[in-house]
C-alpha cells in the first residue's frame, strides 16, 4: 500500500510539473513563425518557446530622451503603435539588432522616445531568474 501511495504522489508531482511547463506560443509569434514550427518547439523545446514569449516582452523597453541632452544619434526604427510593439516582427521588418554585451539604442520615429534592447548577457540573467521562479 505504501508503495502505491508513494508511485501515485511521483505521478502526480511530476504532472503538475510538466502542466507548469507547457508554454503556449505567444500569439505575436504567429506573425514571424509559421504554426507548425511553433508546435513543434511547443513539443521538442519547450524552453526555447519560453523563452520567445518572455523575449517579446522583456528584451526591451521604451524610455523618455532626455531633451537636455540634445538629439541622439542612434539609428532610426518607425513604430507605428506603442502599446502593440512586436519587438520580433520589428527585428525582421526593420533589421534591428541586440549586442550580447551592451544595451542597444534605437530612436522611435516621430517622437522624443528611444527603444532600449537590454544587452543580451542581460536578458540571458533576467530569463534564468524568471524561469528559476
Amino acid at each position: 500500500m505504501m508503495r502505491v501511495l508513494t508511485t501515485l504522489i511521483i505521478l502526480f508531482a511530476a504532472l503538475s510539473i510538466h502542466a507548469q511547463s507547457a508554454t503556449d506560443p505567444d500569439s505575436r509569434l504567429l506573425e514571424v513563425y509559421e504554426a507548425d514550427y511553433l508546435a513543434r518547439m511547443e513539443t521538442n523545446h519547450p524552453v526555447m518557446l519560453a523563452r520567445l514569449n518572455y523575449y517579446l516582452d522583456h528584451a526591451w523597453f521604451i524610455t523618455e530622451y532626455p531633451t537636455q541632452k540634445g538629439t541622439p544619434n542612434f539609428p532610426e526604427v518607425t513604430i507605428e503603435d506603442l502599446d502593440q510593439i512586436n519587438i520580433l516582427q520589428l527585428e525582421k521588418t526593420q533589421a534591428l539588432v541586440r549586442d550580447y554585451d551592451q544595451r542597444k539604442m534605437y530612436t522611435i520615429a516621430g517622437t522624443n522616445k528611444v527603444l532600449v534592447y537590454f544587452s543580451g548577457k542581460e536578458f540571458t540573467e533576467n530569463f534564468n531568474a524568471f524561469i528559476r521562479g
